[in-house]
């Protein structure tokens, strides 16, 4: 009976208002558990109420929605709590929603992640019209969420449906009703959208089912390189996302960090490392060769730093720096070919090789068959993703090059 008393006067303290936030504060240092049941408990029940309820009520509705908002993420352990609570994600995502959180145009703003709205039935209740626009679906949802709070009582058979049966029995009727009918929504899309309309979230942590609606085919500006290294490229990895594909404005937010990182992370400099060559002509092409070896040695070095440092939890950045390593090896063994060539005047006659002249990368078209072909080289003999400087080691792929090197040119 005591610990009942005790119980409801710690209720009444922590959801009066902000004139109780000490004491709020330290009951949730001393019984975190206890207090998070109790504040989902509180905000159940003026959802409940819905908008039927005086000015008062709505204000610590309001903080109480605001709180919990912020609850995950002061520590593990209220994270922990929260995602534990089975009322927490249900009446959350109706509580985001009513407050206008779902209104950036990502389909899962607001959504908690242990709540999913994808593998449900479409039952016969249609109260959200079927749009394909993003912005659209997100006025659908005000206006489902203004008619729940404007009914006073529960719909028979919606508040307890089949889309609803993992619902802790503690979630208020208006927020099983929404999460039952964005579930049906998502069903009803599914079965009437094409299979493009919907794609994963892009965020590597995340990757959630997303609905992108229809999304035109953007310019692939690959990593802003010149022609030539994009030539290199065995295919594009493009930095650029349609922001459509993200599930929300978080995961958008944190891969646009990581993208400038890596980008900041991947500027090397110039990689012509040969511009500045003495020679000309065929003799040239041992001195440009000299120089880019040179040059890998350097950018390996950072490459090795980098992928024990790197940190970009939203993208995988391991595509990106083997496309690096792809550049400087294929730009290498287009030399390497071009030098043994070179040692000799009658080989090298009629020729176009790689580095013979000053800002020979400037017209890819003139080596387009040598790419390839060195490209192919690489592919099959290179091993173990190395960044290739040494040119006296025992390298498959440049044995491979000397052995061919006839036909390259």
């Amino acid at each position: 009976m005591a610990r009942g008393k005790r119980r409801a006067r710690r209720v009444a303290d922590v959801t009066e208002g902000p004139s109780q936030a000490p004491g709020a504060i330290t009951a949730l240092l001393e019984s975190p558990a206890e207090i998070v049941d109790i504040f989902v408990e509180a905000l159940c029940a003026l959802v409940d109420a819905g908008g039927s309820g005086d000015c008062n009520s709505l204000y610590r509705r309001n903080l109480l929605v605001s709180f919990l908002n912020n609850l995950p993420i002061l520590n593990r352990t209220l994270c922990s709590l929260a995602q534990a609570d089975g009322r927490y994600a249900s009446v959350m995502y109706y509580e985001r929603t009513r407050l206008g959180a779902g209104a950036s145009g990502h389909f899962l703003e607001a959504l908690p992640r242990g709540l999913s709205l994808f593998g449900f039935n479409a039952d016969e209740c249609m109260e959200m019209n079927l749009q394909a626009s993003l912005i659209r679906i997100s006025k659908e949802r005000t206006a489902l969420i203004e008619k729940l709070e404007a009914r006073k009582h529960a719909a028979p058979g919606v508040a307890g449906g089949d889309n609803c049966l993992d619902l802790s029995a503690g979630v208020p009727w208006r927020a099983q009703h929404f999460v039952a009918a964005q579930r049906s929504y998502v069903a009803r899309m599914r079965g009437t959208k094409p299979a493009h309309f919907f794609c994963q979230c892009p965020h590597r942590a995340c990757q959630r089912m997303v609905y992108c609606g229809p999304i035109r085919q953007m310019p692939d500006h690959g990593d802003d390189a010149p022609g030539y290294w994009s030539v290199l490229d065995k295919k594009s990895n493009s930095l650029d996302v349609h922001a459509a594909k993200f599930c929300s404005w978080f995961c958008r937010q944190s891969h646009s960090k990581d993208v400038t990182v890596l980008k900041e992370a991947l500027q090397f400099g110039s990689l012509d490392a040969d511009t500045d060559c003495r020679k000309e002509g065929r003799l040239r092409v041992a001195e440009a060769l000299r120089k880019c070896a040179r040059r890998n040695e350097s950018i390996g070095r950072a490459l090795r730093e980098l992928e024990s440092t790197l940190h970009t939890p939203s993208i995988d950045p391991r595509p990106f720096l083997v496309t690096m390593k792809r550049r400087l090896n294929i730009d290498l063994g287009l030399l390497y070919a071009a030098s043994i060539l070179a040692e000799s005047r009658s080989l090298s006659e009629g020729k176009v090789l790689a580095g013979a002249h000053d800002a020979w990368r400037g017209r890819p078209v003139f080596y387009m068959h040598a790419i390839r072909t060195v490209g192919e080289i690489y592919d099959k003999h290179h091993k173990g993703g190395n960044v290739v400087s040494n040119l006296h080691i025992d390298e498959p792929f440049l044995r491979k090059l000397k052995a061919v090197c006839l036909r390259i040119f």
